[in-house]
């Protein structure tokens, strides 16, 4: 991720979210090649893809810069920050290290949300409620997200060293929403609340792994993963 003076941010993302209660047509993700990937144009929890992809935002933006899970690696504790029935692993910032290797234990039946490439656009300082008019216009917020993220480079993500196909038809925008930033928030970014933002990228649902050790790898993210029973 990235964060400059148009106030942007990108990210290369693996991330969790828990359990899904609604269930989606096996069928539609069997068209894509991935039986075990939740069709995209599902609404679990009552929420479609690009619902999760605001509160993932929401999530990571909250956390300080010292204990920000984006700028972890090695043993990481996936717990941070985690309520409810979803959860969320951070990624990467582009211009980081090359490879990212995390280790944490999650619990069990959970499902996964994997984000290989996506971008959030919006009032992002130099203070709270600083925002010129580019910086509000939804609709050019939205565009700017969108361009961000328009022809990708490849995404590779593989689950168990078993790729995932046609990850490009996983996109999803998120709705409007705003962000609560801490004191040392990451990229000396204000705190208070901050808004509108909007994002845009690639994201995929999984359904639960079973209990044991699993690898995910995202675009220069991995995961090694402890399921509990």
């Amino acid at each position: 991720m990235e964060c400059g003076k148009k106030y942007r941010c990108t990210a290369r993302i693996a991330g969790l979210v828990l359990g899904l209660l609604i269930t989606a047509d096996p069928a539609l993700a069997d068209d894509l090649g991935n039986p075990g990937v939740i069709p995209p144009d599902s609404n679990e929890f009552g929420n479609p893809y690009g619902e999760w992809s605001a509160r993932w935002w929401q999530w990571l933006l909250s956390i300080p810069e010292a204990t920000n899970p984006n700028l972890t690696t090695g043993n990481v504790d996936c717990t941070l920050g985690q309520s409810g029935q979803v959860w969320f692993l951070a990624g990467a910032f582009p211009g980081g290290a090359p490879a990212i290797v995390r280790t944490c234990t999650i619990p069990g039946g959970k499902d996964l949300l994997l984000t290989p490439l996506n971008g959030v656009f919006g009032e992002l300082g130099p203070e709270v409620g600083d925002c010129s008019p580019d910086q509000c216009d939804i609709n050019a917020l939205r565009a700017s997200a969108a361009a961000n993220v328009d022809n990708p480079p490849p995404l590779v993500v593989t689950i168990d060293d078993q790729p995932v196909m046609h990850v490009d038809q996983y996109r999803a925008t998120s709705p409007v929403f705003d962000v609560t930033f801490p004191k040392g928030a990451i990229f000396n970014i204000p705190p208070g609340l901050h808004g509108p933002l909007v994002s845009d990228g690639y994201w995929l649902l999984l359904r639960p792994l079973s209990p044991g050790m699993h690898r995910i790898f995202s675009n220069g993210v991995t995961y090694n993963l402890t399921v509990q029973h």
